[in-house]
């Protein structure tokens, strides 16, 4: 390292307006005082800086919740820490001003940081929320505090607002921005042996259009007009006491510097851990037989700390089942190659999880049951006893074709004891399901005492085909009863019965990605429901692709939905409200970016649903002669809703024929369109 180099960043705040972009600086900040660096070489001031430069864009949504970017420190140098602070805060807007729906109080926010920009502290995470109140919470603040390695000529911070349940699969709204600039006629770290250009910012941004950014640049300059070379090199290095801070000196004249290091020691390690550790860990244990009795036994072995269960390949007839009892870290793991099998009775649930098991995981099996009739449970099950955290499927295979029930169920609550446990981080991936008698996926949790027993749900690259084969039910993945933070994802399924994926009663749920395929059967692609509970919330489907006979989207008692960038076909031309999608009885909610094809009647119906907003899709019933309006509001509370521009698209000659693209019918009205 042979140049010692400091530089100056000005941070320029820009806050994002319902309608414009404004530059203003923190008012809770003084204005700095014009300053030059201090530097004994300095006697030269270049007056060419350049000035930062902004573009405005508007903002079309409406938002009750201001937020904003501001920094402490006017400039700093770099590797200084520096501290922002974002605020969301709630106007004093009422919902009819600006129509906004009250889930719009309730946010997540992402900052994007920029490049050579390391967090060190604060308050602020990924995908950080808040409901606002105007009574009890009427703002929120987080600070972000980190230090810049390195700077480029165009940096910023950009703050990202979503929905109440975003995570890293949703779509966000950019609301604030802080633009970071090296102000001068330098943007490039100096090369080897240059010394650096220091930059200082003075004035600041503000909303009056005549007032602009200025910038003062100073170099250093020898006696001769030339960059001195300025040599750094390393001093003394001291070792300081155990849990001592570490500090760094810089002693000598120019050019030669020294840098001076002291580094405390490390604690005092344990010279017995590494062999403790060693014998702690999960062993390997081979399952000697093909029955399961003998995985029990190997199961059982298992010490406390948990151990890997290895089935050799092969045919493992059942007669029974197996037990997972109050273990933890227990894999099952049969390589892909060991298969399940049984016709018995008794082990039509073949994988019982039982009591208090943390990090269980099977993975690599091949389930096969014979057994007909109807039976409660599931080839692989837990019931209301069962207290997991960490539960891992993968990389299964099921079928069961003979009996009505489920290849995997978890139920956390029993109605007839009104007892339940709660779960928490449940994984499903990477899983087949062919021709399953009744659901591929079941997790219940039916309890009427407002416990939201399931929490961490995440079920995602599995393949589901014919289900439902002696049952009326035949959902690939059913989420039914009071549980939360769950993601459907990336899943695909053809030929399930009644519903592709299913929710009920749940909240804060993500369905996105997913594929929905109707060839023998009739069944609705995406079903979200309520049984008359209001329970149903804050529900995003997302980039779903549905070509079914039933209805490819159908909601029921839901609140805050979030319906966006989904493709649903239906070419069944029977005049029927199961061809469209549909809603009814919802609250407060949106339907945008999407493409619906419909065959029959019309492609979007809103029944005794409410304050939802409905625009940039793609709406067609052209294959259906009768030129019906494409979207239907209909009934009483189908009222306050804001039909924004879509594209619609008739069957010949229907533009003209005095049928309306919007209709409001039996009660509908106050709504925009």
């Amino acid at each position: 390292m042979n140049y010692f180099s400091k530089r100056v960043i000005a941070l320029l705040g820009v806050t994002l307006c319902p309608a414009y972009l404004v530059l203003s600086a923190p008012a809770s900040l003084p204005r700095p005082a014009p300053s030059l660096i201090d530097n004994p070489a300095s006697s030269k001031i270049d007056s060419k800086a350049n000035k930062p430069s902004f573009r405005s864009s508007p903002i079309t949504n409406n938002d009750p919740i201001r937020f904003s970017i501001q920094v402490r420190q006017a400039t700093i140098n770099l590797e200084d820490e520096v501290e922002l602070v974002i605020t969301a805060e709630l106007l004093d807007i009422t919902p009819a001003s600006m129509f906004f729906t009250e889930s719009a109080s309730s946010f997540r926010i992402k900052l994007v940081m920029p490049e050579g920009f390391r967090q060190t502290g604060g308050s602020y995470v990924d995908y950080v929320g808040a409901t606002l109140s105007p009574t009890t919470r009427p703002s929120v603040s987080y600070t972000v505090r980190g230090r810049f390695a390195s700077l480029s000529n165009t940096t910023a911070f950009r703050l990202l607002r979503g929905n109440a349940i975003a995570n890293d699969q949703s779509q966000f709204v950019e609301k604030a921005i802080l633009a970071v600039n090296p102000i001068g006629s330098r943007s490039v770290l100096p090369t080897s042996r240059q010394a650096e250009a220091m930059y200082v910012v003075t004035g600041e941004t503000s909303q009056q259009p005549d007032t602009q950014t200025t910038a003062v640049v100073t170099q250093p300059v020898s006696a001769t007009g030339a960059n001195p070379l300025i040599n750094l090199s390393i001093g003394q290095v001291k070792t300081g006491k155990a849990g001592s801070d570490a500090s760094a000196t810089i002693t000598g004249s120019a050019p030669d510097f020294k840098l001076n290091l002291v580094i405390p020691k490390g604690e005092k390690g344990d010279s017995n851990a590494g062999a403790r550790a060693t014998a702690a860990a999960a062993p390997n244990i081979v399952v000697d037989g093909f029955t399961n009795q003998a995985i029990q036994t190997a199961i059982n072995a298992a010490p406390a700390t948990g151990a890997r269960i290895i089935l050799p390949p092969g045919e493992y007839t059942f007669t029974s089942n197996i037990s997972i009892d109050n273990k933890s870290n227990i894999v099952l793991d049969g390589q892909g190659a060991a298969v399940l099998k049984t016709s018995a009775i008794n082990a039509a649930t073949m994988i019982w999880t039982f009591h208090t098991c943390n990090n269980i995981r099977l993975t690599g099996l091949h389930l096969v049951s014979q057994v007909a009739g109807n039976y409660g449970y599931g080839m692989v099950a837990t019931n209301e006893q069962s207290k997991l955290d960490g539960y891992e499927i993968d990389h299964c295979s099921f079928t069961a074709p003979l009996a009505d029930f489920n290849a995997i169920s978890m139920s956390q609550y029993s109605e007839g004891s009104n007892q339940g446990e709660t779960s928490r981080n449940i994984r499903i991936h990477h899983n087949k399901f062919f021709n399953i008698g009744r659901m591929g996926i079941e997790i219940l949790s039916h309890g009427f005492d407002g416990v939201y027993r399931l929490d961490g749900i995440d079920i995602h690259d599995n393949e589901f085909r014919n289900l439902g084969i002696n049952s009326t039910y035949g959902m690939s993945v059913s989420l039914s009863g009071l549980m939360q933070n769950a993601r459907i994802s990336n899943n695909q399924t053809v030929d399930a019965k009644e519903i592709g994926y299913e929710v009920v009663n749940a909240r804060y749920v993500n369905i996105v990605n997913n594929v929905a395929l109707g060839v023998n059967n009739t069944f609705a692609g995406i079903g979200i429901s309520d049984n008359n509970r209001n329970l149903t919330q804050y529900i995003t489907v997302s980039g779903n692709t549905c070509t079914t006979k039933g209805a490819p989207l159908q909601a029921f008692g839901t609140q805050w939905l979030t319906v966006t960038g989904n493709t649903f076909y239906n070419p069944t031309t029977a005049n029927s409200a199961i061809t469209m999608c549909r809603f009814s009885s919802c609250k407060y909610g949106s339907f945008t970016g999407n493409t619906v094809v419909v065959a029959a009647n019309s492609a979007l119906t809103l029944d005794n649903t409410g304050y939802y907003a409905v625009s940039g899709n793609n709406l067609s019933n052209a294959l259906n002669t009768n030129g019906y309006e494409l979207i239907y509001l209909y009934n009483t509370q189908a009222t306050r809703n804001v039909i924004g521009t879509n594209v619609y698209i008739k069957a010949a000659g229907t533009e003209n024929n005095g049928i309306p693209n919007v209709r409001q019918a039996a009660g509908a009205a106050n709504n925009t369109y």
